[in-house]
């Protein structure tokens, strides 16, 4: 793990307070992606390690640092969550409704350890053949419904690009540098409205 911290942006400041205030209740943001068509869970969980390994937002966790006031978010050198698979090929309508109902609840109370914990939690429930559905849950700290738009676009290409052997070149940004941003901002705002 980094040793180093970066400063929290204004909203996952807020969202701290908030959750520092309710101990207990589970925050986060959550989707639910239907998956039509054949599916190759090694290539998926492939594709998730991609997407992880791209985004340090998903390695992060939240902590504070020797010195300091307040927590900062730490980046992880690696951190994948696991994908757990559940096969409801073979039930009925009704059965395979309960369990996806059954793991949408679990994926909206996972307990998301942010000081040392993943930051995310995936699973996978195959229907058929040609119908899965994965159950994405990630920490608020780390995610909203943008996030989660940007989670399955880079699952996707991702999983394309290994599908076909490639590799993504691109160069994704980086959360912590646009929380930097966020507070560069902020100060300068409040500097000018200071000094008039």
């Amino acid at each position: 793990m980094a040793t180093d911290g970066f400063p929290l942006s204004p909203q996952q400041r807020h969202l701290w307070l908030r959750q520092e205030a309710e101990r207990g209740l589970p925050y986060s943001a959550q989707c639910t992606v239907l998956i039509e068509g054949p599916l190759d869970t090694k290539l998926l969980e492939a594709a998730l390690q991609t997407v992880f390994a791209r985004h340090e937002i998903f390695r992060t966790t939240f902590s504070g640092l020797r010195g300091a006031t307040g927590p900062f978010q730490v980046i992880a050198a690696s951190s994948t969550p696991s994908l757990d698979i559940h096969d409801l090929r073979g039930r009925e309508p009704h059965r395979q409704e309960a369990a996806l109902e059954s793991l949408y609840q679990a994926s909206c109370e996972f307990p998301f350890d942010r000081d040392h914990g993943q930051s995310a939690h995936v699973s996978l429930a195959t229907l058929s053949v040609d119908k899965h559905m994965l159950f994405v849950a990630l920490s608020v700290l780390c995610a909203d419904r943008a996030t989660l738009t940007l989670l399955v676009r880079e699952l996707s290409r991702c999983y394309s690009a290994c599908l076909r052997g490639e590799t993504l070149t691109d160069v994704a940004l980086q959360y912590a540098d646009v929380a930097q941003w966020e507070n560069e901002l902020l100060e300068s705002a409040d500097t000018q409205s200071g000094s008039e």
